[in-house]
């Protein structure tokens, strides 16, 4: 038996939710994305001692993996953009990055709030730049189900960054 046995199926399975995690917390699809990677690979590492154990265990431990680095991440951000407010006067233009992700994550935060569970899956990984198909193979639903959530979603919405993300084309 290798010892990496079963982890490739673990990972397929697991990581549009890991990933989902991460970036509720980071509102940074980036950044999101590497949190998620790098808990995919402290599982991996630890797959020889995890390999008996449920999926749903070792799901619930690869996302709390993604869960402290994923707020370790926006922690940095905020003393980063703090920093740069101290600064005072005129920002540079580099802070504009961390800004407008910043706002971001808080529009995506407070639209969350009134989601439904499935709807959150939705907006968070079609705002990562999952493709309308990739959204529904991750969450194991069909495509008119998440043209229809991706509707709701933006009915509801009165945010225009999040709703930008979620793409109009496909509606």
């Amino acid at each position: 038996m290798s010892r990496y046995e079963g982890y490739e199926t673990f990972y397929k399975e697991a990581f549009a939710r890991v990933l989902f995690r991460a970036l509720c917390i980071t509102g940074n699809k980036e950044l999101a994305w590497d949190v998620a990677q790098e808990a995919m690979l402290v599982m991996l590492e630890k797959w020889d001692q995890r390999r008996a154990r449920t999926f749903d265990d070792n799901l619930r431990y690869a996302a709390g993996v993604a869960g402290k680095q994923a707020l370790s991440a926006r922690r940095r951000i905020a003393v980063q953009v703090k920093a740069l407010v101290q600064l005072g006067g005129r920002r540079e233009t580099s802070a504009a990055p961390f800004d407008v992700e910043v706002e971001f994550a808080h529009d995506l935060m407070a639209a969350l709030e009134g989601m439904s569970v499935q709807e959150r899956a939705v907006a968070v990984l079609s705002a990562s730049g999952m493709s309308t198909g990739d959204v529904a193979d991750a969450l194991r639903i069909t495509q008119s189900t998440v043209r229809s959530h991706k509707q709701r979603i933006r009915r509801g919405l009165h945010l225009p960054s999040v709703v930008l993300a979620l793409g109009e084309g496909d509606a």
